[in-house]
């Protein structure tokens, strides 16, 4: 297991989308962290994200890893990566794109919704995957998935819940990606949410 799904095992990836209050954001990032989020996307289609992505990246060296999301391209890959991403997600199997990471010995999470998309990135070598949009299909469909795919990691995306999160990951998911329901809440109430997610509190 590489460091990047070690550090996410079992846990969440906060996912900040169109994000413009920089105060807020950094605010919510430190509760997070010192939560034990031990992931934070920036989507690239959020103002100034590679700016905010090497910002963060600086800031929770060492504690957290800092990634970029909506990653469209292999330019855009390899932007992200050099402003200091430490991930990328895509939210289609792109192999242009999943090489760029690659060659950058970055971490990718391309998106899937199928076996059939979960093989092909399998195929071109990679260790996990993001199953998007997973709300719709629910925990069951990460179970099954689970079976013939075992040896690639699933992190569910899109139309979860805080109440969701323990089923996505009792039903197998690595970790499971969280955009408003939780980058929303207030910060001074972030490590109760995620207590809650994960069921240690």
């Amino acid at each position: 297991m590489t460091p990047f799904l070690d550090a996410i095992h079992g846990g969440i990836v906060a996912i900040f989308r169109g994000e413009t209050d920089e105060a807020r954001l950094i605010e919510t990032c430190d509760a997070l962290v010192a939560a034990g989020v031990g992931a934070v996307e920036i989507t690239l289609d959020s103002p100034g994200a590679l700016a905010t992505i090497e910002q963060l990246a600086r800031r929770f060296a060492g504690r957290a890893r800092v990634g970029a999301g909506t990653v469209l391209d292999a330019d855009a890959a390899r932007q992200a990566v050099q402003a200091g991403a430490s991930f990328i997600v895509a939210p289609g199997l792109d192999e242009a794109t999943v090489r760029a990471a690659q060659q950058a010995d970055t971490p990718i999470l391309p998106g899937v919704f199928t076996a059939t998309e979960a093989l092909a990135a399998r195929r071109l070598g990679c260790t996990a995957v993001k199953l998007f949009p997973a709300g719709p299909v629910g925990p069951g469909y990460v179970k099954a998935l689970r079976g013939p795919i075992a040896d690639v990691a699933i992190v569910p995306t899109g139309g979860i819940g805080l109440a969701d999160v323990r089923g996505y990951l009792d039903a197998g998911a690595h970790a499971v990606g969280l955009g408003s329901a939780l980058t929303k809440v207030p910060p001074e109430r972030i490590g109760a949410s995620v207590r809650q997610a994960v069921g240690d509190g």
